[in-house]
């Protein structure tokens, strides 16, 4: 069942009003202002936590088909110009 109150009557008793929707007293409350649905007032619905764990991260990462992580970074070979080294 929808609840429904004015404008007026929603000023008067906000404070409460909230406090019963957020409690669960009474459901949803749709505000009018000259007849016409305004606003809504809802609880928050928070979510529900997942249990951490081994495995909570499986299916959150997906690999590249041609990847290989011990594939050399670079093609040609690395030198250091020993000449131009300083100390």
């Amino acid at each position: 069942m929808e609840n429904t109150i004015t404008a007026t009557q929603a000023k008067a008793e906000f404070l409460g009003l909230i406090d019963r929707v957020a409690s669960g007293v009474i459901g949803p409350v749709t505000v009018t202002k000259h007849g016409k649905d305004t606003v809504m007032i809802v609880p928050v619905v928070r979510p529900t936590k997942k249990p951490r764990g081994y495995g909570a991260l499986r299916g959150m990462a997906i690999a590249c088909p041609n990847y290989d992580p011990f594939a050399p970074v670079v093609d040609q070979e690395l030198t250091a110009d020993v000449e131009n080294l300083t100390r």
